[in-house]
Protein backbone atom coordinates (compact mmCIF):
# COMPACT_ATOMS: atom_id res chain seq x y z
CA UNK A 1 0.00 0.00 0.00
CA UNK A 2 1.46 3.62 -1.21
CA UNK A 3 1.97 6.20 1.54
CA UNK A 4 -0.83 8.13 -0.23
CA UNK A 5 -3.34 5.25 -0.27
CA UNK A 6 -3.15 4.77 3.45
CA UNK A 7 -3.30 8.68 4.25
CA UNK A 8 -6.73 7.99 2.43
CA UNK A 9 -7.85 5.82 4.57
CA UNK A 10 -7.02 7.39 7.74
CA UNK A 11 -8.09 10.53 7.26
CA UNK A 12 -11.69 9.84 5.53
CA UNK A 13 -13.62 12.95 4.41
CA UNK A 14 -10.54 15.21 5.96
CA UNK A 15 -8.28 13.93 2.86
CA UNK A 16 -9.50 16.35 0.20
CA UNK A 17 -8.50 19.30 2.66
CA UNK A 18 -4.82 17.72 3.18
CA UNK A 19 -4.81 16.54 -0.83
CA UNK A 20 -4.85 20.66 -2.13
CA UNK A 21 -2.70 21.29 0.86
CA UNK A 22 0.05 18.66 -0.73
CA UNK A 23 -0.92 19.48 -3.96
CA UNK A 24 -0.13 23.47 -3.72
CA UNK A 25 3.68 21.97 -2.80
CA UNK A 26 3.95 20.88 -6.72
CA UNK A 27 1.30 22.84 -8.99
CA UNK A 28 -1.21 25.97 -8.82
CA UNK A 29 -4.18 24.21 -10.24
CA UNK A 30 -5.97 27.60 -10.79
CA UNK A 31 -3.06 28.43 -13.31
CA UNK A 32 -3.48 25.16 -14.91
CA UNK A 33 -6.84 26.24 -15.68
CA UNK A 34 -6.20 28.84 -17.01
CA UNK A 35 -3.68 27.63 -19.14
CA UNK A 36 -6.83 25.66 -20.95
CA UNK A 37 -7.42 27.71 -23.80
CA UNK A 38 -11.76 28.92 -24.19
CA UNK A 39 -13.72 26.59 -25.66
CA UNK A 40 -17.05 27.16 -27.08
CA UNK A 41 -20.16 26.95 -25.32
CA UNK A 42 -21.35 23.23 -25.02
CA UNK A 43 -18.11 22.14 -25.92
CA UNK A 44 -16.97 18.59 -24.73
CA UNK A 45 -13.53 18.45 -22.63
CA UNK A 46 -12.06 15.11 -22.72
CA UNK A 47 -10.23 15.23 -18.92
CA UNK A 48 -7.53 11.93 -19.16
CA UNK A 49 -6.14 10.71 -16.31
CA UNK A 50 -9.11 12.85 -14.36
CA UNK A 51 -7.85 12.19 -10.60
CA UNK A 52 -9.85 13.87 -7.84
CA UNK A 53 -11.00 16.86 -10.33
CA UNK A 54 -9.80 19.45 -8.19
CA UNK A 55 -8.34 20.91 -11.25
CA UNK A 56 -11.69 20.69 -12.74
CA UNK A 57 -13.19 23.01 -10.27
CA UNK A 58 -11.11 26.00 -11.48
CA UNK A 59 -12.09 25.22 -14.88
CA UNK A 60 -15.12 24.32 -14.91
CA UNK A 61 -15.70 28.09 -12.79
CA UNK A 62 -13.63 29.84 -15.45
CA UNK A 63 -15.33 28.46 -18.46
CA UNK A 64 -19.59 28.22 -17.69
CA UNK A 65 -20.71 26.22 -20.62
CA UNK A 66 -17.80 23.75 -20.02
CA UNK A 67 -18.98 19.90 -20.25
CA UNK A 68 -16.06 17.20 -18.85
CA UNK A 69 -16.03 13.93 -19.59
CA UNK A 70 -13.21 12.79 -16.94
CA UNK A 71 -11.63 8.83 -17.50
CA UNK A 72 -8.96 7.55 -15.43
CA UNK A 73 -7.95 4.21 -14.37
CA UNK A 74 -8.31 4.12 -10.80
CA UNK A 75 -11.57 2.83 -9.51
CA UNK A 76 -12.52 6.02 -7.39
CA UNK A 77 -12.03 9.31 -8.84
CA UNK A 78 -13.44 13.34 -8.69
CA UNK A 79 -13.40 13.03 -4.71
CA UNK A 80 -12.38 16.67 -4.72
CA UNK A 81 -15.33 17.78 -7.40
CA UNK A 82 -17.41 20.35 -5.80
CA UNK A 83 -21.28 19.38 -5.81
CA UNK A 84 -22.71 22.08 -7.96
CA UNK A 85 -20.69 21.53 -10.60
CA UNK A 86 -21.10 17.69 -10.65
CA UNK A 87 -24.22 17.70 -13.28
CA UNK A 88 -21.44 19.05 -15.99
CA UNK A 89 -19.15 16.00 -15.13
CA UNK A 90 -19.47 12.74 -16.96
CA UNK A 91 -17.00 10.68 -14.54
CA UNK A 92 -15.77 7.14 -15.67
CA UNK A 93 -13.85 5.52 -13.08
CA UNK A 94 -11.65 1.98 -14.57
CA UNK A 95 -11.63 3.33 -17.93
CA UNK A 96 -8.79 4.10 -20.22
CA UNK A 97 -9.30 6.19 -23.45
CA UNK A 98 -9.88 2.88 -25.78
CA UNK A 99 -12.26 1.49 -23.37
CA UNK A 100 -14.16 4.90 -23.54
CA UNK A 101 -13.73 4.87 -27.39
CA UNK A 102 -15.09 1.29 -27.83
CA UNK A 103 -18.27 1.90 -25.67
CA UNK A 104 -19.04 4.66 -28.36
CA UNK A 105 -18.04 7.73 -26.01
CA UNK A 106 -19.19 11.05 -27.13
CA UNK A 107 -16.41 12.93 -29.62
CA UNK A 108 -14.20 15.51 -27.83
CA UNK A 109 -13.49 18.86 -28.54
CA UNK A 110 -10.89 19.25 -26.43
CA UNK A 111 -8.75 16.58 -24.97
CA UNK A 112 -6.60 17.90 -21.51
CA UNK A 113 -3.95 15.27 -20.00
CA UNK A 114 -2.54 16.87 -16.71
CA UNK A 115 0.64 15.04 -15.54
CA UNK A 116 -0.65 11.61 -17.29
CA UNK A 117 2.84 11.27 -19.44
CA UNK A 118 4.99 11.29 -16.62
CA UNK A 119 3.07 8.08 -15.38
CA UNK A 120 3.06 6.12 -18.44
CA UNK A 121 5.71 3.87 -19.89
CA UNK A 122 7.72 5.44 -22.99
CA UNK A 123 7.14 1.95 -24.88
CA UNK A 124 3.38 2.81 -24.14
CA UNK A 125 2.75 6.60 -25.31
CA UNK A 126 3.11 6.84 -28.61
CA UNK A 127 -0.14 4.53 -28.48
CA UNK A 128 -1.91 7.07 -25.90
CA UNK A 129 -1.35 9.70 -28.24
CA UNK A 130 -3.10 7.68 -30.92
CA UNK A 131 -5.79 6.90 -29.02
CA UNK A 132 -6.39 10.59 -27.67
CA UNK A 133 -6.12 11.38 -31.35
CA UNK A 134 -9.01 8.87 -32.15
CA UNK A 135 -11.08 10.32 -29.44
CA UNK A 136 -12.08 13.61 -31.92
CA UNK A 137 -14.11 11.65 -33.56
CA UNK A 138 -14.63 14.34 -36.78
CA UNK A 139 -13.52 17.37 -34.57
CA UNK A 140 -10.34 19.43 -35.24
CA UNK A 141 -7.78 18.18 -32.67
CA UNK A 142 -7.45 20.34 -29.93
CA UNK A 143 -4.73 18.70 -27.33
CA UNK A 144 -3.97 20.28 -23.95
CA UNK A 145 -1.18 18.77 -21.68
CA UNK A 146 0.40 19.84 -18.41
CA UNK A 147 3.45 17.96 -17.17
CA UNK A 148 7.00 18.56 -15.32
CA UNK A 149 10.09 20.01 -16.31
CA UNK A 150 12.46 17.55 -15.72
CA UNK A 151 14.64 20.28 -13.73
CA UNK A 152 15.37 21.73 -10.09
CA UNK A 153 14.64 20.63 -6.55
CA UNK A 154 10.66 21.26 -7.18
CA UNK A 155 10.52 18.87 -10.10
CA UNK A 156 12.98 16.61 -8.28
CA UNK A 157 10.30 16.75 -5.42
CA UNK A 158 7.71 16.03 -7.53
CA UNK A 159 8.76 13.01 -8.80
CA UNK A 160 9.83 11.66 -5.33
CA UNK A 161 6.36 11.94 -4.13
CA UNK A 162 5.27 10.27 -6.77
CA UNK A 163 7.31 7.50 -6.59
CA UNK A 164 7.19 7.24 -2.90
CA UNK A 165 4.41 8.77 -1.54
CA UNK A 166 1.94 8.10 -4.42
CA UNK A 167 3.48 4.76 -5.16
CA UNK A 168 4.42 4.63 -8.85
CA UNK A 169 7.62 3.41 -9.03
CA UNK A 170 7.78 3.69 -12.72
CA UNK A 171 7.53 7.66 -13.24
CA UNK A 172 10.09 8.69 -16.28
CA UNK A 173 9.97 12.53 -16.33
CA UNK A 174 9.00 14.00 -20.44
CA UNK A 175 9.97 17.64 -20.97
CA UNK A 176 8.55 19.71 -23.55
CA UNK A 177 10.69 19.22 -26.16
CA UNK A 178 10.44 15.14 -26.30
CA UNK A 179 6.45 15.56 -25.85
CA UNK A 180 6.54 17.83 -28.75
CA UNK A 181 8.33 15.04 -31.12
CA UNK A 182 5.88 12.92 -29.40
CA UNK A 183 2.71 14.07 -30.36
CA UNK A 184 4.27 15.65 -34.19
CA UNK A 185 5.65 12.66 -34.46
CA UNK A 186 2.30 10.98 -34.50
CA UNK A 187 0.49 14.30 -35.91
CA UNK A 188 2.61 15.78 -38.27
CA UNK A 189 0.17 18.52 -39.55
CA UNK A 190 -0.25 19.67 -35.47
CA UNK A 191 1.63 22.67 -34.57
CA UNK A 192 2.51 23.35 -30.76
CA UNK A 193 2.12 26.57 -28.42
CA UNK A 194 3.22 27.06 -24.92
CA UNK A 195 0.88 28.55 -22.83
CA UNK A 196 3.19 30.64 -20.81
CA UNK A 197 2.75 28.25 -17.45
CA UNK A 198 6.35 27.29 -17.19
CA UNK A 199 6.81 31.48 -16.73
CA UNK A 200 4.54 31.30 -13.92
CA UNK A 201 4.82 28.19 -12.16
CA UNK A 202 7.65 26.25 -12.89
CA UNK A 203 8.92 23.48 -13.21
CA UNK A 204 5.13 23.00 -14.69
CA UNK A 205 4.42 23.65 -18.10
CA UNK A 206 1.34 23.55 -20.44
CA UNK A 207 1.88 23.15 -24.01
CA UNK A 208 -1.51 23.08 -26.78
CA UNK A 209 -1.76 21.03 -29.60
CA UNK A 210 -3.63 22.25 -32.80
CA UNK A 211 -4.19 21.99 -36.88
CA UNK A 212 -1.95 24.15 -38.59
CA UNK A 213 -3.69 27.04 -39.42
CA UNK A 214 -4.08 26.85 -43.86
CA UNK A 215 -3.01 29.79 -45.87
Amino acid sequence: MSIGTAARRTLGPLFPLAGRAYRRVFVDVRKVAAAVPELPHGAVLLDVGGGDGEILNHLLDRQPGLRIVALDLAAVIGTALRPDLRPRVDLRPGTSVRAYLDAGGEAADAVLLSDVFHHVPPVDREQLVRDVLDAFGGNPPLLVVKDIVPAGVRSGLAFWADRNISGDRGVQAIGPAELTDLVCGVRPDLVVSPTGLLDVDAPNYCLVFRPRAQP
